[in-house]
């Protein structure tokens, strides 16, 4: 529980995360449409020759994405949190999650770190960071859908 690893105040994120997630979609797909989107989704597509494949490896995503803000959200954010305030936590985390996005599509890397920063806050209030790892999933797997499939 001290590094966020469990359900938390789900109560207060699973309406968030829906929200958003309804929000973001269509700009997903006006992103996927742009060529810097397109070169670059799905990241595995060398791996894909088919549907099932392309399922098999989006839904393989989330153990990493887990495991991704686990060490974001989970680790850094609380453990920080109690040395240098969650202020602070939250925005070191959110600069080194971008720092983890660059090679991206430059909208996506400069997007990461208001996402992280949002995250962030809905992970300390929440005190969990399965709304980042639902989110993250959820975008990575939205963009994969629109590139592959259109």
């Amino acid at each position: 529980a001290d590094f966020g690893i469990s359900w938390g105040r789900w109560k207060l994120w699973l309406p968030v995360v829906t929200a958003f997630l309804i929000i973001i979609t269509p700009v997903l797909w006006i992103l996927s449409k742009q060529p810097e989107f397109q070169q670059t989704y799905p990241l595995f597509r060398y791996m894909i020759r088919n549907s099932k494949d392309f399922w098999a490896i989006d839904l393989s995503w989330f153990y990493y994405i887990f495991i991704w803000e686990f060490l974001f959200r989970g680790f850094i954010l609380f453990t920080m949190a109690k040395k240098i305030g969650v202020a602070r936590a939250i925005f070191v985390q959110a600069i080194i999650f971008s720092f983890a996005h660059l090679g991206k599509p430059e909208l996506e890397t400069y997007s990461s770190l208001a996402g992280g920063v949002l995250v962030g806050i809905l992970a300390y209030l929440s005190r969990s960071f399965l709304p980042g790892a639902v989110v993250h999933w959820a975008l990575a797997l939205i963009m994969d859908i629109l590139v592959f499939y259109t």
